[in-house]
């Protein structure tokens, strides 16, 4: 399976960000096809709510989404 190692979209950032909700990564291991088994494996969950007071919008949704994406990554190795 190929991993998509790019940009995440940071529409997860930015709701996490805006409600405080934590976000919880997921991997999935095996061929992403119909009636193929894979594997999906739960992180822990990611609070992000302390960041707030630090930087910018913008930089935060980066941020998250990057952090967000190297647990995906983890994951699904």
């Amino acid at each position: 399976m190929e991993k998509n190692e790019g940009k995440l979209k940071n529409g997860a950032a930015y709701m996490s960000l805006k409600t405080g909700a934590k976000l919880l990564p997921i991997g999935i291991k095996g061929e992403v096809k119909p009636f193929h088994q894979v594997t999906i494996t739960y992180g822990k969950p990611l609070d992000f709510s302390e960041l707030l007071k630090e930087k910018s919008a913008k930089e935060l949704e980066d941020y998250v989404s990057e952090q967000l994406k190297e647990e995906i990554i983890k994951l699904s190795e």
